[in-house]
């Protein structure tokens, strides 16, 4: 982690590939990297993130884990706003910066912004978000009228402490999750066009 942080710091020096670049799996950062931004993940980047390395292997992001505050509930560090970037958010300017500083790299914030495009075009396309949200829905069936029927927290707006939609339904909350997700990602697209 410490080399890797001054490896970061060493800029690209003569136009070269990073000197970072040989450390780390690329594609698991971009790609950790599209879901904790589609999301707005509130730990995202300084709490919640797994990184290990394989045996003989870079620096490889993930699992993916801990995305309960996100999609609209949590609210600290700006993160039920569907327009922001998370990474940029001055909570997660603190160490490790890695992000913000691969976001920096002219090569890596080119390979994210075509990540993102390709996956809109197919698994986080409007459809295929609405989609699998519906089979989670039906998955889930009845019982989630049912969790709110004994506990009616629905209206409340904080629970736990954390922001949550206000919808009064279980109809209602799902529609609120469904309008976040495709706010925040006609957000991210208008700004990686």
């Amino acid at each position: 982690g410490a080399r890797f942080q001054q490896l970061l710091d060493a800029g690209r020096g003569d136009g070269a590939e990073p000197p970072y670049a040989a450390l780390m799996d690329r594609q698991s950062f971009i790609d950790q990297m599209v879901i904790n931004e589609l999301t707005r993940d509130q730990d995202a980047y300084v709490r919640s993130a797994y990184l290990h390395i394989p045996r003989s292997g870079p620096i490889t992001m993930g699992p993916l884990w801990d995305y309960n505050l996100t999609m609209g509930t949590g609210g600290y560090f700006d993160n039920t706003n569907t327009e922001g970037w998370q990474y940029r958010h001055p909570y997660n300017s603190g160490n490790p910066r890695w992000f913000v500083q691969l976001m920096e790299d002219p090569g890596y914030a080119a390979d994210f912004r075509a990540r993102w495009q390709t996956l809109r075009m197919d698994q986080l396309s409007d459809a295929a978000m609405a989609a699998r949200i519906q089979v989670f829905v039906d998955r889930i069936g009845e019982a989630g009228d049912r969790n709110f029927g004994v506990w009616d927290n629905l209206r409340e707006g904080r629970v736990n402490g954390f922001e949550s939609p206000r919808a009064p339904t279980w109809a209602g909350q799902i529609e609120a999750l469904r309008t976040w997700i495709q706010r925040r990602s006609i957000w991210i697209d208008e700004q990686l066009q």
